[in-house]
């Protein structure tokens, strides 16, 4: 996939309704004009639109204390790839991601 088109992470949890936080790197993501946070029952996504080289880190979400998810975005040049990296099960609240992706045209 090329730089710019959109990037999106998925994580769904066995618990409804649990208020996830996104991380880019160690950085708190908040909704801005391309990223966009979206939940709806236990499936949280992050969605990052025109991809840009600098938007390449590891991305993390917090769904409750000591349950988390961790993803790595790599892009190089005008390609865009989505890696996993680990998946962690706590306080018995499971969290996975699925195969992440990308939609073309953002």
């Amino acid at each position: 996939m090329t730089e710019f088109e959109t990037a999106t992470f998925e994580c769904e949890v066995s618990k409804p309704n649990l208020k996830p936080r996104w991380f880019k790197g160690s950085q708190e993501i908040k909704d801005l004009e391309r990223f966009k946070q979206t939940s709806v029952g236990t499936k949280h996504i992050l969605t990052i639109r025109e991809c840009e080289v600098e938007d390449a880190d590891v991305y993390k979400i917090v769904v409750e204390e000591g349950v988390e998810s961790i993803a790595k975005l790599t892009v190089e040049g005008t390609s865009t790839g989505v890696s996993m990296m680990s998946e962690q099960f706590l306080n018995g609240t499971s969290a996975h991601y699925r195969p992440f992706g990308a939609i073309k045209g953002g």
